[in-house]
């Protein structure tokens, strides 16, 4: 049976709203998220341990939300943009494309479960965002889903473009733009499926054939997510698709 079968509607398009709630006021607070920095667009230094960064988290009409600062997070000619992250709770792995802030988070005590277990566990999967610009009107909303991809909303688009309405618009997509270390690209969905295949056979070397890409290619994937094979084998061997 094919994902398109057996995934659940997407929630995004079937509730539009989604992308309307505040990532703060109102909000409880909660932990923070941690999100490892896909993307060309991030401000980067040599002594941020693996690439990770961590944002005040806060729940708002039981969606997961928080807010990442472009003046503070991104390079110079990204920081003109903010963005809202939004998380739900699912039993099913959603597609995750890339896109700034879009990670998957596992609960406390998620490896000591049964696979039984782990498979009616609700995981946090953060497969959208809204984009605004601070000098235009222009919002973008996106979201990853089974059924359909990577979906890019619009909104609030000028009548008559300007040179500075068109450069907005092009760094908003480049938002979206796969990093090109290792080719083919190596998506997160895909290491899932392939480990879940091979099961014991799993080795790094092994799913890397399945993918179809270098050896390298896969072992520079999981160091910028965080974790070396053995933890990538753990974390996802169980994960329901």
């Amino acid at each position: 049976m094919s994902k398109k079968e057996t995934s659940p509607p997407c929630p995004y398009c079937a509730n539009p709203d989604l992308f309307n709630a505040p990532s703060e006021p109102g909000g409880r607070a909660l932990g923070r998220a941690i999100v490892n920095l896909r993307g060309k667009y991030w401000q980067r230094s040599s002594n941020r341990q693996a690439s990770l960064r961590s944002f005040p988290e806060f729940i708002h009409q039981d969606q997961r939300r928080f807010r990442i600062e472009g003046k503070k997070e991104f390079i110079e000619r990204f920081q003109g943009f903010n963005v809202e992250v939004i998380g739900l709770e699912l039993v099913i792995m959603p597609t995750m494309s890339e896109g700034p802030g879009f990670h998957q988070a596992i609960p406390a005590g998620f490896d000591r479960m049964t696979g039984e277990e782990r498979k009616k566990t609700p995981l946090r999967f953060y497969n959208a965002c809204r984009i605004t610009h601070e000098k235009t009107r222009i919002v973008l909303d996106a979201h990853a889903w089974s059924t359909h991809g990577l979906l890019l909303t619009f909104r609030h688009l000028p009548t008559a473009p300007t040179k500075e309405t068109e450069a907005v618009l092009r760094l908003l997509l480049d938002f979206f733009k796969a990093e090109t270390r290792g080719a083919p690209k190596v998506l997160e969905y895909d290491v899932i499926k392939a480990i879940q295949k091979l099961g014991e056979k799993a080795t790094q070397d092994a799913v890397a054939q399945e993918l179809a890409v270098s050896d390298r290619a896969l072992r520079d994937w999981t160091a910028r997510h965080g974790m070396n094979w053995q933890a990538t084998k753990k974390k996802y061997q169980n994960v329901p698709i």
